[in-house]
């Protein structure tokens, strides 16, 4: 499954799970569903995703990104817009560029257990 627990579980919480608009994040799972239908979302962008959903009260930094979603590797900046572009492709205008920040995802979160 993931390899990357920082990014997954920074805070033990791995029972949790997020929704917005019509989708659900799973986070035991490790699954994004939209209406209840699963959607392909590959580890890095699953990480990112679940990275900004629980920062979603504020901007998320480029380096926090690489550092939380790559901490077991070093990426270019390139590897952080290319799986910014997978992400809006699934979520739509959910994620927010600030530019020369970061990122914001911009959608209302609710969480449950």
């Amino acid at each position: 499954m993931h390899t990357n627990n920082n990014a997954t579980d920074p805070t033990g919480s791995l029972s949790v799970s997020y929704a917005f608009d019509d989708f659900e994040l799973d986070v035991p799972l490790f699954e994004i569903r939209q209406r209840g239908v699963k959607l392909a979302a590959p580890p890095r962008v699953f990480d990112l995703i679940l990275c900004l959903v629980r920062n979603s009260d504020r901007v998320v930094t480029k380096t926090e990104l690489l550092n939380t979603v790559w901490a077991d590797c070093s990426v270019t900046n390139d590897a952080l817009v290319q799986t910014v572009r997978r992400a809006r492709g699934l979520l739509g205008p959910s994620i927010q560029t600030i530019r020369g920040r970061g990122y914001r995802f911009v959608r209302p979160v609710a969480r449950s257990r």
